[in-house]
């Protein structure tokens, strides 16, 4: 069409789009050029698109036959049906996780109620919404929106929607402990990253942690590929939060489980969360039943077909007693035979782990104790009490021999429990009924529509947690916490059930605790794996490449005489490489590109330097990281990393896994050795671990005048110590050292009383050089 209506003498009648004719203009060179019909690629390419999945809110009343789901066409408007998905999804790129979340968000249906009310969010619900900085969120101020002394996790990482039911974990008391003694040696192990997570949110004392090696770790799990709880893959490109955490909620709490099964240790996730389901198969045909027991870990709500008022009581108990007819093959029978399926929970857990599993308006409906129309103002929401909502903040289970199903029951503060509607009539040889409080509740928010192009991310959805917290873990007695990412908030146990008033708020996961749950189990003793495995790592160092390694060692290993404890000091440099590049927005008012993702950087080389003993400027380490990830830039110039470095077939460098430098810098950590170095908090935020500010010595607070600038290593270099380093790349055990001598130069001046004014003529000299060396 472009080449027809190009410049040139009238002439040709061609024919557009849609079967229509134009008339164009002939350019002289026309007879080059081809036409429309003869083009490649996306216009000729014939390629069939899946179907739009059908809204399961508008075929409600749908019956199982044949192992298949049959319901009536529903005649609504705009319903129609052999509509292929919108293309438009299928050629977007799959590096963006706003996009996804935006894809995931315009699905639902039933949730956009919220957004024609346009109710404003409360700021302890609502997305914190900041600005990412250019060099990094490390540099980011997160003290204001955490005042307690509780561990704010970062949710600004892709895949970071995990962190609320991570904060559910590590709330239980003897879940954490359990996780906190875990240590093995397997390169790909999601308990020794949780727990090394763990370790980060109890010593950071109130402050952000990022779960960078956890996410990092999880990304190589295939079974979380699989299942979709991963962004940026096809299997999670159209689900919702909701459903994801969820799904992230069930295979966790198995992954935990396996991992510890296969190191031998005592399991505590099956000692908490599993439960014993009996499970009943009755054939018509053949008139015989068979009976078997199937362990799970969470448990599914299954809402009615028929549109009716449920207490959450009676759902509970319809959900823990399934019944279900299908026609199925029949070994005995060797036929296809009627067979009725029922399954009840015989054996109760010590946490019962509650999946909402909202599907359609209706079944939200049901958490909704008034109309969900009403204003969250409204004297009515406000004058209501905890029983008067319609989740129970505490329900009593017991099993009933003589019928074989579970009975639930709601407990009221000065009532006696609710009766159940069941059928079911209990016997003296019914078996003990278990009390149980609600500890825990994790929800959807769906964000309002926000076009503002300076947010960092895509505020479609986020999730929230409400966590009963106890001071003393054997105490009745507890306070709610609202985490919503980094920033953390008091809240009650009425904020955490209340959901008529907030439109814009969805349950998705309920966490209930046997009140005697600590006269069942007791907490495990905390030990530290970390003093044996530490110290392994550094006396038997591992090597992964293939080739050998160069004869001139860059490093001295640790003998077994040296002794590390909180007398030693180390000079450490750490370099990265990037992983995956910066994402920015044009801002249509300015006209300049906004940060939107920042550069993802990797652990590269790690170098640590004897800084006293006899052996002082000795390299003690010099490792190379072989990462998981592939390399997308090795910034030689900055990092000194060279293409081949992290091969294993080809590199000649000291190769070492991930966990095994943790481990190292983790074991001096604990052992109270002080780190020597210049931005090091930079560095541990990389690392991902958390040193305390008493064991760090960093020159680039040491030579910082108040309200100026930080002077950089090769500026400090040049005018303290008059050395040129960093010429054409870096080398971390050369700035380690540079580190090293700034701080010897530092106290010799200081000891001399001349250190303030050395420092003033630095910022002379930079002022007049523009801080170059």
């Amino acid at each position: 069409e472009g080449s027809l209506n190009s410049g040139g003498k009238k002439g040709m009648r061609g024919r557009g789009k849609g079967g229509r004719y134009f008339r164009g203009r002939r350019h002289d060179t026309w007879q080059a050029s081809e036409v429309l019909s003869k083009w490649r690629g996306f216009y000729g390419a014939s390629s069939l698109y899946p179907l739009a999945p059908v809204d399961p809110s508008l075929v409600p009343d749908y019956s199982m036959r044949g192992g298949m789901g049959v319901a009536p066409y529903p005649n609504t408007f705009g319903f129609r049906r052999n509509c292929v998905v919108s293309t438009a999804k299928f050629t977007a790129t799959s590096s963006s996780s706003d996009k996804f979340r935006k894809s995931a968000a315009s699905n639902r249906s039933f949730m956009q109620r919220a957004r024609r009310f346009r109710v404003e969010i409360p700021k302890r619900y609502a997305r914190v919404k900041i600005r990412i900085p250019r060099f990094g969120l490390h540099t980011f101020d997160f003290s204001s929106f955490n005042h307690s002394n509780h561990a704010g996790l970062m949710n600004l990482l892709p895949n970071s929607y995990v962190v609320e039911f991570i904060q559910v974990l590590y709330h239980i008391p003897a879940i954490r402990a359990f996780v906190l003694n875990h240590l093995c040696l397997k390169e790909l192990c999601i308990t020794c990253e949780l727990g090394f997570l763990f370790h980060m949110m109890k010593e950071s004392k109130g402050e952000t942690v990022e779960p960078r090696n956890f996410l990092r770790t999880l990304r190589q799990v295939k079974e979380a590929s699989a299942l979709g709880l991963l962004e940026g893959t096809e299997s999670s490109r159209d689900t919702r939060l909701s459903v994801r955490i969820q799904s992230f909620c069930r295979f966790i709490l198995q992954h935990l489980s396996k991992e510890n099964i296969r190191s031998g240790a005592q399991d505590m996730m099956r000692k908490h969360f599993e439960f014993g389901w009996e499970r009943r198969r009755y054939c018509m045909g053949g008139r015989h039943m068979d009976t078997y027991q199937k362990p799970g870990m969470s448990v599914q709500l299954s809402y009615p077909r028929e549109r009716r008022k449920l207490k959450f009581a009676e759902l509970l108990e319809s959900s823990l007693n399934t019944e279900e007819t299908n026609r199925v093959w029949c070994e005995k029978c060797a036929t296809y035979c009627i067979t009725k399926k029922s399954s009840s929970l015989k054996k109760a857990p010590l946490m019962l782990t509650i999946n909402a599993e909202i599907k359609s308006e209706a079944d939200l409906d049901l958490w909704r104790s008034t109309s969900p129309a009403s204003a969250p103002s409204s004297d009515k929401s406000r004058g209501k009490s905890v029983d008067d909502m319609w989740v129970a903040p505490k329900i009593r289970l017991s099993y009933d021999n003589a019928s074989g199903r579970c009975i639930v029951s709601r407990i009221f503060e000065n009532k006696s429990p609710e009766p159940s509607k069941s059928k079911a009539k209990a016997d003296s040889k019914g078996s003990v009924p278990y009390d149980y409080e609600l500890i825990g509740v994790v929800c959807h928010i769906s964000d309002p529509p926000d076009t503002d192009s300076e947010l960092n991310v895509y505020n479609a959805e986020h999730l929230t947690a409400h966590l009963k917290i106890k001071e003393d873990a054997k105490s009745s007695k507890g306070k709610w916490t609202l985490f919503n990412g980094f920033m953390i908030t008091e809240s009650s146990l009425k904020d955490a059930i209340e959901f008529s008033s907030f439109p814009w708020k969805e349950p998705c996961i309920l966490l209930y605790q046997r009140v005697d749950v600590f006269e069942q189990i007791q907490i495990p003793q905390r030990v530290y794996p970390m003093a044996n495995y530490g110290l392994a790592a550094f006396l038997r160092p591992e090597r992964l490449s293939a080739r050998e390694v160069v004869p001139m060692r860059t490093f001295a290993p640790l003998r077994s005489h040296e002794r590390i404890g909180p007398d030693m000091k180390v000079a450490i440099d750490c370099e990265f490489v990037c992983v995956e590049k910066e994402e920015t927005r044009l801002n249509p008012k300015t006209g300049k590109d906004v940060l939107v993702k920042p550069m993802r950087h990797s652990l590269a080389r790690v170098s640590l330097l004897r800084a006293s003993g006899p052996e002082v400027g000795k390299p003690l380490l010099d490792d190379y990281i072989v990462g998981s990830e592939p390399v997308v830039d090795y910034l030689t110039r900055y990092s000194g990393i060279e293409p081949g470095d992290l091969d294993r077939s080809i590199s000649t460098r000291h190769l070492v896994t991930l966990k095994s430098a943790y481990l190292r810098l983790r074991y001096l950590a604990d052992q109270g050795v002080t780190f020597i170095g210049h931005g090091l908090k930079s560095d541990f935020v990389m690392i991902n671990i958390v040193v305390p500010q008493k064991q760090i010595i960093d020159t680039v607070d040491l030579y910082h005048l108040p309200n100026s600038r930080k002077l950089n290593l090769r500026f400090l270099a040049t005018h303290v110590l008059k050395l040129d380093i960093q010429g054409v790349t870096h080398d971390s055990i050369e700035d380690a050292r540079t580190a090293m001598l700034l701080y010897a130069r530092y106290q010799q001046l200081k000891s001399k009383g001349i250190f303030d004014q050395v420092l003033h003529e630095l910022y002379e000299i930079g002022n007049k050089y523009g801080f170059k060396a």
